[in-house]
């Protein structure tokens, strides 16, 4: 994805992203990427952060930027992996109209995804390999060759 996306800056870990969202507002952002309990598998979740501290990852911000919010989260995909090279990443939208948001964006930038990673649909609990015009409850991303089984 050569499209601009904002600056982000990382936890130590490579677990936690902040950015801000700059449109109509200026709203804070993080991607969050949470162990699970199953070995190199971990979850992503992109959330609004208020203030006080707290997530939310149902609002919607209406921003008018939500094209480079999507490119930020790619990105911190990469930074991500360089830290967690055998792990893969599990994550869907808060909403059916979100989880069809990220496939239509996967979709349009199939081709590169695929030059580095390897992408699965998910449908009651199994995987499959992306393709496209497919609904999916969720997706599965990792490096290329990693074996999903």
């Amino acid at each position: 994805m050569n499209q601009p996306f904002y600056t982000f800056y990382s936890s130590n870990q490579a677990l936690l992203f902040d950015f801000s969202s700059i449109g109509k507002n200026i709203i804070s952002k993080a991607v969050i990427y949470t162990r699970t309990d199953i070995p190199d598998l971990y979850t992503l979740a992109l959330v609004d952060v208020y203030n006080d501290g707290t997530f939310d990852d149902i609002v919607v911000s209406d921003n008018g930027d939500m094209v480079k919010i999507l490119v930020t989260v790619f990105k911190t995909l990469s930074v991500f992996f360089t830290h967690y090279p055998n792990a893969a990443v599990a994550f869907s939208g808060s909403t059916p109209a979100r989880t069809r948001l990220y496939r239509i964006a996967i979709s349009h930038e199939l081709d590169n995804i695929t030059k580095v990673y390897d992408i699965w649909g998910i449908n009651n609990n199994s995987f499959q390999p992306f393709r496209r015009n497919t609904p999916y409850t969720g997706f599965l991303i990792s490096l290329k060759n990693i074996n999903i089984a």
